[in-house]
């Protein structure tokens, strides 16, 4: 577990590793209480599934970390398509699950459910299953569903504790923007207004460390599921004054910028994996993001520009994903007369739209703003395996 390191005050920085401890005793108890070998917890990580915590308490082939492709016909692939609760009393009776790689190592019973982070993402599966044909039990059910709903809560923590995080990162970034424009102020008739901002800011953010403690204090509770609703509105509290300052100094930076933002050379690879980042940042989400854009190439582009393009494209694609943890891939190529700059979301993924361009998803028309304004192009490609948009680019040369 890590913490922050900042003078004023410390946000402890939770981890899905955080809850394992927890998440294991509750396997444990399933596993006993439902007399089956194994109980799982599985993750979606890119196209794989991971199982992220297996029952102590039993002989199954399962450990945490393992992972089975999303593509194979398993129980728990079939419950993240469906996104509903699956039984199988026994798998050998079943016709389509013929080719079902869990039930091939002799556990053809099943029941799970899908879970999910409280945006409504998938995070993945918690299952029971054994090596023999089994009824359906809606005690065993019943508590399935109590697990999940407890895990669940666990996610919820988890996503207030990210807020917690950003709302720090936030107050840092709009303080040290207003404290850059005080002291390069050359127009005198903003002076007063940046120096009473300045002290403004300086007693909000005492205020809303001390607010942020409580709320740390309250999230580490041994019994802390009680006071999740109060934390959501606290958090939200500080979110809407952590957005004030945000456009307050937007305001200002628009008042001391003088002159355009002038085209100069930039490194494409670094703006355009910052840009996949922060849009990960602001979707929450825990994207693999690869990338294969050669560090020495660059283009005479507005840097600002194409980093706020990389971050629209890679909202775009990263709000086609039912999970969290999807795989995006970044790379390049060079045609005769563009350069090639692509955005991939692998597999899976969810079409919203049956035309090839989905014309009301902000994201993409933010983009296709940003583009038309500099004269550049955007073409989309969807299959069964990625999303992929391509960006094109004038070729230029390091």
């Amino acid at each position: 577990m890590q913490t922050t390191n900042s003078e004023d005050v410390v946000v402890q920085l939770l981890t899905l590793d955080h809850f394992v401890s927890h998440w294991q005793v509750m396997l444990d108890l399933l596993a006993r209480q439902a007399d089956v070998p194994c109980a799982l917890v599985n993750r979606i990580d890119g196209r794989q599934l991971v199982v992220q915590v297996a029952n102590h308490n039993g002989t199954h082939p399962f450990f945490a970390s393992q992972s089975i492709p999303l593509q194979l016909n398993s129980y728990c692939a079939n419950v993240l398509r469906a996104q509903k609760p699956l039984h199988i009393a026994d798998a050998t009776q079943v016709p389509y699950m013929n080719d079902n790689p869990t039930a091939a190592v002799g556990l053809v019973f099943y029941h799970g459910y899908p879970l999910y982070w409280p945006d409504g993402q998938l995070f993945g599966t918690i299952c029971i299953m054994d090596y023999f044909n089994r009824p359906m039990d809606e005690q065993h059910s019943h508590l399935l569903q109590l697990f999940k709903k407890a895990i669940e809560g666990d996610l919820a923590l988890f996503d207030q504790n990210v807020e917690l995080q950003q709302l720090q990162q936030e107050k840092k970034y709009n303080h040290q923007i207003i404290l850059s424009l005080l002291q390069s102020n050359k127009k005198p008739q903003l002076s007063d207004l940046l120096t009473q901002l300045m002290q403004i800011q300086q007693e909000q953010i005492q205020q809303n460390q001390q607010q942020m403690q409580l709320i740390q204090q309250r999230m580490f509770q041994t019994e802390y599921e009680q006071p999740l609703p109060s934390l959501t509105s606290n958090i939200q509290q500080l979110k809407q004054q952590s957005l004030c300052w945000t456009v307050l100094s937007g305001m200002l930076q628009k008042l001391m910028n003088e002159d355009e933002l002038q085209q100069t050379r930039c490194k494409i690879g670094e703006l355009t994996e910052r840009g996949a980042y922060q849009a990960a940042l602001l979707l929450r989400a825990s994207p693999r993001i690869s990338s294969t854009i050669p560090e020495a190439m660059t283009s005479s582009l507005v840097p600002q520009m194409l980093e706020l393009l990389s971050c629209a494209l890679s909202c775009y694609l990263l709000s086609h994903s039912p999970s969290r943890t999807a795989e995006l891939s970044l790379s390049s190529e060079n045609s005769e007369s563009a350069l090639q700059l692509c955005w991939t979301l692998f597999y899976p993924w969810q079409k919203k739209a049956e035309t090839v361009v989905d014309n009301t998803d902000p994201f993409w028309v933010f983009s296709h703003y940003l583009t038309n304004s500099y004269g550049l192009r955007l073409q989309q490609e969807e299959t069964t395996e990625k999303l992929e948009v391509t960006l094109y680019l004038a070729l230029t040369t390091s």
